[in-house]
């Protein structure tokens, strides 16, 4: 098994208790193994949350699925 993690930097405890929120709900699916969409999951982050993530394009989605 490889092990991995993932650290964050939160800046109040609304932030931080949005996080948490989160995991319980990925922790929630997992149990399950049963995962929702990829849009579902769209609905925990506000704004500027999402502004930390970086989004494939059109193109590169297909450029990826192609390889």
């Amino acid at each position: 098994m490889k092990y991995c993690f993932v650290e964050f930097k939160v800046d109040d405890s609304t932030r931080f208790n949005n996080l948490c929120k989160v995991f319980k709900e990925i922790k929630k699916d997992k149990d399950k193994n049963s995962w929702r969409n990829e849009e579902d999951w769209l609905t925990f982050f506000d704004c500027k949350a999402l502004s930390h993530f970086w989004w494939f394009t059109k193109e590169e989605k297909t450029d990826t699925n192609s390889v």
